[in-house]
């Protein structure tokens, strides 16, 4: 009995010094090689997955301390193509047979070439939508809107080539306009107008290149006459 124990705990031993071996190992040129586990500096999980010739290959679970996010990737060469996805509160339950794995999609990205390309869209905590839009080679091309968490509109956005460009619009968590206008080649150019709860204009101003007539980069012009 003793001996079968002994040999039971040598082999144990040996399995698990083993499947330490098979991870986190470099090849004969010092790059990493196989199945690798990474840390954040505070010891935490960073990423699961393999490496072939010091690169990123092939599926990987990724995590962020930003809201317990779980990153589902390809990698290719090392960079990132295909689906991204953003995965919250991952968690565990008991059926019949298995564990099963649930989770809240966060949000959603195309890569190409290690490059964000595609459409983007990202939710809540609640479950409700949070932003949508579309890269192209790494940038946000065309609009883009981000939400409250309460569903309604709180920024519409126009890009060109990654700047901003065209009209702007923001709005208060209860839906109303709140400031608009219109941004050329990345800085604000033409009026911009803020607006009061009541819809009424509170301030103007015009830009051009990116600063006002006194050459203040963000100076408004008061049209409220009850307070000068």
């Amino acid at each position: 009995m003793k001996t079968a124990t002994t040999f039971l705990l040598v082999f144990f031993l040996c399995s698990q010094s083993n499947l330490f071996a098979q991870e986190n190992r470099l090849n004969k040129e010092g790059e990493k090689e196989g199945r690798w586990k990474e840390y954040f500096k505070d010891g935490k999980l960073a990423g699961t997955g393999v490496y072939e010739n010091g690169k990123k290959e092939g599926k990987w679970t990724e995590y962020s301390d930003w809201h317990h996010i779980t990153i589902k990737v390809r990698y290719k060469n090392g960079k990132k193509e295909g689906k991204e996805i953003w995965c919250r509160n991952q968690k565990f339950f008991k059926t019949r047979l298995k564990l099963k794995k649930v989770s809240k999609i966060a949000g959603k990205i195309r890569f190409k070439n290690g490059k964000r390309n595609g459409r983007s869209i990202s939710y809540h905590k609640n479950g409700k939508l949070s932003s949508t839009g579309v890269y192209k080679n790494g940038t946000l091309e065309g609009e883009h809107k981000i939400y409250w968490e309460n569903g309604n509109i709180n920024r519409k956005e126009i890009y060109k080539n990654g700047k901003q460009e065209g009209e702007w619009h923001w709005y208060s968590k209860n839906g109303k306009l709140e400031e608009k206008g219109t941004y050329k080649n990345g800085v604000r150019e033409g009026e911009w107008t803020t607006y009061n709860e009541d819809g009424s204009v509170n301030q103007k101003a015009m830009f051009k290149n990116g600063r006002t007539k006194d050459e203040y980069p963000i100076e408004v012009i008061n049209t409220d006459n009850t307070n000068p």
